[in-house]
């Protein structure tokens, strides 16, 4: 038998504290960067016809101009490594990285923000391991990806005018040709055909029914079941919203950017980053991980907080992590 609820709990319910809502603001596509301001308009615009709250993490700003270009894509779930957070030179050619994945042992330290070296490193190191690596000999190596026809490859081609993605990754869904080496002219051929660069996609954090707290009723929190539906040999957590949400933002967005379920299915993960919310009346916020004093330590209560008092939404069978928001 369930165990009553205290009143200092009731009290929550029926008025979430402040604290809470405190660190939302409200979006200003001047201010608020990680997400193009005609892509939080088809966000927005999503939230308000399914009736959902929708929760995305801000993505690399330097990704955001090879959103939608032919020749570059959005990283896939089996994509794990990072994004670069600035254009490099090597030799003396300049080098086009921020933005896109790269391998860090080629674009080096100056590619990244302060202190993402060692995490570029670590999430590289975890790809290769969960890719089929094949070498083609010359220093060529291919990455063969689970469950599907395709591979990935770094553009080792010499960094030039013509050149400017060297040690970038590239994807495709064909299999690589038994030549294949991106320094060969040829080959240049068939990766414009058959090939893309690979950029920060758009990440949900969360995907919530704004209709929860009226059919959370007495209970006043809605019980929302969670499924791993493994997608491209990853782990992949989704509810029954999910899918429906990334299809529907995919079309409205006009490509592919949204690439698998949302992040607080899995878990409420250590974060960092600004994460804008869309409520289906059109209102648009943003929390910024600013606003917190240490923010990967502190964002994943408070996210699991907002969801249980504010939109009334609990996933079943997990237990909370703390209730730090509230203190």
């Amino acid at each position: 038998m369930k165990a009553p609820m205290s009143a200092a709990e009731k009290a929550r319910f029926d008025r979430p504290p402040q604290k809470l809502l405190d660190r939302l603001r409200p979006y200003h596509p001047k201010l608020h960067k990680g997400v193009k301001p005609e892509h939080a308009r088809a966000f927005a615009s999503v939230a308000a016809s399914l009736k959902l709250v929708l929760l995305l993490r801000a993505t690399n700003e330097a990704s955001l101009p090879y959103m939608g270009l032919a020749g570059y894509t959005a990283k896939p779930i089996d994509c794990k490594p990072k994004t670069c957070d600035r254009n490099v030179t090597i030799g003396q050619q300049p080098v086009d990285c921020a933005g896109l994945v790269a391998d860090p042992r080629i674009v080096g330290r100056q590619a990244y923000g302060s202190n993402k070296l060692k995490e570029a490193l670590d999430t590289w190191q975890a790809f290769e391991l969960s890719m089929h690596k094949r070498s083609l000999g010359h220093g060529v190596t291919v990455y063969e990806r689970a469950e599907r026809k395709g591979f990935y490859a770094v553009d080792i081609a010499p960094p030039d005018t013509l050149h400017r993605h060297h040690g970038c990754l590239l994807v495709s869904e064909q299999s690589p040709p038994s030549d294949f080496d991106p320094r060969k002219s040829h080959i240049r051929t068939w990766i414009g055909r058959h090939m893309s660069y690979v950029h920060g996609d758009y990440d949900l954090y969360g995907v919530i029914d704004g209709n929860a707290a009226a059919e959370a009723g007495d209970d006043k929190l809605l019980q929302v079941s969670v499924r791993n539906q493994p997608l491209l040999g990853q782990p992949h957590f989704i509810t029954a919203l999910s899918l429906k949400a990334q299809q529907a933002l995919n079309a409205a967005l006009g490509a592919e950017l949204v690439k698998h379920g949302e992040q607080s299915a899995w878990q409420f993960k250590r974060e960092a980053d600004d994460v804008f919310v869309f409520f289906p009346n059109g209102e648009t916020m943003v929390a910024l991980a600013e606003a917190f004093k240490q923010p990967e330590r502190e964002m994943a209560a408070w996210f699991e907080d907002l969801y249980r008092y504010v939109f009334k939404t609990a996933y079943a069978g997990r237990e909370r992590i703390s209730e730090r928001a509230l203190r």
